[in-house]
């Protein structure tokens, strides 16, 4: 993801340095929209990671905390 946002901001100033007088403010939004998707998926991306530790844990915990079969049947 990040090679990809490198290539496109790239490309984003070397429209700029192309482009007619005054349309440097829509290049700087658009570098501006990709910051802000780039920091949106990292937290995301981040939240998901959380939470699948959460649920790993809780179903770690439950398995331990099972009574096996065995104990049960004895």
């Amino acid at each position: 993801m990040t090679e990809v946002n490198k290539i496109i901001v790239s490309g984003l100033d070397q429209a700029e340095k192309n482009a007619p007088a005054g349309s440097d403010m829509a290049v700087a939004a658009m570098k501006s929209a990709i910051a802000a998707a780039n920091q949106t998926y990292d937290a995301l991306a981040k939240a998901g990671k959380q939470v699948q530790e959460v649920t790993s844990a809780t179903v770690n915990t439950t398995v331990r905390q099972a009574p096996s079969k065995k104990k049960a049947a004895a």
